[in-house]
């Protein structure tokens, strides 16, 4: 929560911001926020909302062959006891059971129903890989630097700085909406949101290009 508002105000500064320099009209830049304040507002709600359904049907069941995870309105997961490659261990976090596809993992909720017994059961599979959990300012930093590299490859008059900063930014987000794509674990509808990204790619590709073909960069 507190990440997504973080990015919701650096988006909404970078808006006005760059609205007001642009136009030159504070009525204007008030009116570009709004406009973006409602459907990112109501993006997050909506996406709450549907993690907290899925949440509460997400499932493990685990016998002496197989492990299965089951969420709605996502496509089950089972890893075969034969196939399992890893088990890695996050404290806190919980366990994940990988397959030869390490993109197919069944994921075990340490806050999960049963967790100790399916602990047990899974450590008699393989030793488990103990792994850090996700540092929380490692994933808000590298928000906060996609978002300050967007503002950069906009807003700089530097040709240099444009096209190199613009073509990583542009790589990265390329990677991440085909890895999200391909990605098992989200939703049909999150897939389709992302479709969003071609927006704000398209611009960076139109000022790298500027940058790089144009005789004047404005």
């Amino acid at each position: 929560m507190w990440r997504s508002l973080i990015i919701f105000l650096i988006a909404e500064t970078f808006a006005f911001y760059f609205a007001i320099t642009r136009l030159g009209s504070a009525g204007f830049a008030f009116v570009i926020v709004g406009m973006t304040m409602i459907p990112l507002a109501l993006g997050q709600y909506q996406g709450r909302r549907r993690a907290k359904r899925q949440l509460t049907s997400y499932t493990v069941t685990l016998d002496g062959e197989h492990i299965r995870r089951v969420i709605a309105g996502m496509a089950d997961i089972e890893v075969k006891r034969a196939e399992v490659t890893a088990i890695e261990e996050r404290r806190p976090g919980g366990l994940s059971v990988y397959g030869r596809d390490r993109r197919f993992f069944v994921g075990v909720n340490d806050q999960v129903e049963g967790y100790d017994a399916i602990r047990n059961q899974l450590s008699g599979w393989r030793p488990f890989d103990e792994k850090r959990p996700a540092k929380f300012f490692v994933v808000l930093l590298v928000s906060v630097l996609t978002v300050v590299a967007f503002a950069v490859t906009i807003l700089s008059h530097d040709r240099l700085v444009v096209a190199s900063v613009g073509s990583a930014l542009a790589i990265a987000l390329i990677v991440c909406g085909l890895m999200i794509f391909r990605s098992p674990h989200v939703d049909r509808k999150t897939k389709r949101a992302t479709l969003f990204m071609l927006l704000p790619l398209g611009a960076i590709v139109a000022r790298v290009a500027v940058a790089l073909f144009s005789a004047h960069l404005p």
